[in-house]
């Protein structure tokens, strides 16, 4: 899903920053940083090549008027610099089909209750006992996710504000999009048997769905007892498909063409579709060739192509299927969520973290790139730490810049309040 980018001047952007300044006000109420944490950014600020470029746009353009001084310069700059990257995350895939929390815990424990069952009173007088009873999912904060962002020395002497301003936002759409990332894999991970219905809903054809099709997905959650769906993630490819549906036309309630611009479509029995270019589809393949290694889950592969695909993507899981698990004589099914291109017979996939190396073996199986959720139950999406900017220069390699970071750690709460459409041709 893509929204078309805004072009923002920099007074603009400072009047946004007077107005929010919302990274010194998070560090400042971080009891683990503070004030002393804040002074040391600025120094380094008003010391760093890339911000006191940045310090020189704003005087040049008069945003900052009368007499400055250095800290207030640099708390600015700083400010700056986190707006357009906020500006960034705002412009790509939106979350609102997880549940979001903020914790100052390196551990978050979700509570997950049923509701209370009433029943009429007993001939001996007594009710039979109907509370809420609460399940517990936890989850460790244990991952981080960020980038650098640098410039050369030269660049930076040449740079004009609309240059840096669009890959400072670029930082921010990199973030995002891991984040999203993240939370597809959690649905894409898990076994059909612990779906909403107790398995995947039967898609006839890869290339084109039905409006029965699609109504199944959306119902297999709330028939499954969980809640009906509220969120459904789609592909480009079905996305298209479900807008040539006179059906799915029909029931849109937008009137005008934020459909097709934005990618989200609100219909009118209370599911808001989402367009997400991640998604991607998941394939099962069979493989033999020999691996040495265990495939790791989650882990990115890359597609030798001896076999004609060019499908780069992750791996969903590894089942051993008969020889040693990780050994050379190894046969097994593997499930790969592809991001682009195709995967086909006698294609070389290598994972790029174990360095396993796998020969598909035959017919490419199943797609799967329809998701329904109740956003209420089934994924979660923590933040220990939001997003935060740290000066940084590296003289000696010729790069001046800054990293932005999140701590945050996606995880899926309630399997059975997610369906996911499958495709087998």
């Amino acid at each position: 899903m893509f929204k078309v980018k805004n072009r923002i001047t920099l007074k603009e952007a400072m009047e946004q920053v007077s107005k929010r300044n919302v990274l010194k006000e998070a560090v400042l109420s971080d009891p683990e940083k503070g004030q002393p944490f804040w002074d040391g950014m600025c120094e380094k600020a008003k010391n760093q090549l890339f911000f006191r470029k940045l310090m020189k746009l704003m005087e040049t353009e008069g945003t900052l008027q009368g007499d400055v001084d250095t800290e207030s310069d640099a708390t600015n700059a700083l400010g700056v610099v986190y707006d357009q990257i906020v500006m960034g995350v705002e412009e790509y895939h939106p979350l609102d089909f997880a549940r979001i929390f903020n914790t100052t815990k390196s551990q978050l424990v979700v509570p997950i209750g049923t509701h209370g069952i009433a029943t009429k009173r007993a001939a001996g007088g007594a009710f039979a006992a109907g509370e809420k009873t609460t399940t517990f999912a936890t989850i460790d904060l244990d991952e981080e996710y960020g980038l650098t962002v640098s410039w050369t020395k030269a660049h930076l002497e040449d740079a004009t504000w609309d240059v840096l301003a669009e890959q400072m936002q670029g930082a921010g759409y990199g973030i995002q999009h891991k984040a999203c990332e993240r939370l597809l894999r959690e649905a894409q991970d898990i076994d059909a048997a612990s779906l909403a219905g107790g398995a995947f809903v039967t898609i006839a054809s890869r290339t084109a769905i039905t409006w029965a099709e699609f109504l199944a997905v959306l119902a297999r959650t709330d028939v499954g007892g969980v809640g009906m769906a509220d969120y459904c993630l789609v592909s480009p490819a079905r996305y298209w498909q479900l807008l040539a549906l006179p059906e799915f036309v029909s029931s849109l309630y937008a009137g005008s063409d934020e459909v097709m611009r934005s990618g989200i479509a609100k219909l009118m029995m209370g599911v808001t579709v989402i367009k997400v270019s991640d998604l991607g589809d998941a394939v099962q393949v069979k493989y033999d060739g020999g691996a040495v290694a265990n495939l790791v889950k989650d882990e990115a592969f890359t597609n030798g192509g001896e076999g004609g695909g060019t499908g780069v993507g992750f791996i969903g899981g590894d089942a051993c299927i008969s020889g040693t698990f990780g050994g050379t004589n190894k046969v097994g099914l593997a499930t790969l969520i592809v991001t682009s291109g195709t995967i086909l017979d006698n294609d070389v996939l290598t994972g790029s973290t174990s360095g396993a190396t796998i020969v598909v073996d035959g017919t490419i199986n199943n797609w799967a790139d329809i998701i329904a959720v109740n956003k209420k139950k089934a994924l979660a999406l923590v933040y220990r730490r939001n997003i935060e900017v740290e000066p940084q220069e590296k003289p000696d390699e010729n790069w001046y810049g800054f990293v932005a970071s999140i701590r945050a750690k996606a995880d899926a709460l309630v399997n059975s309040a997610i369906a996911i459409g499958l495709a087998s041709a």
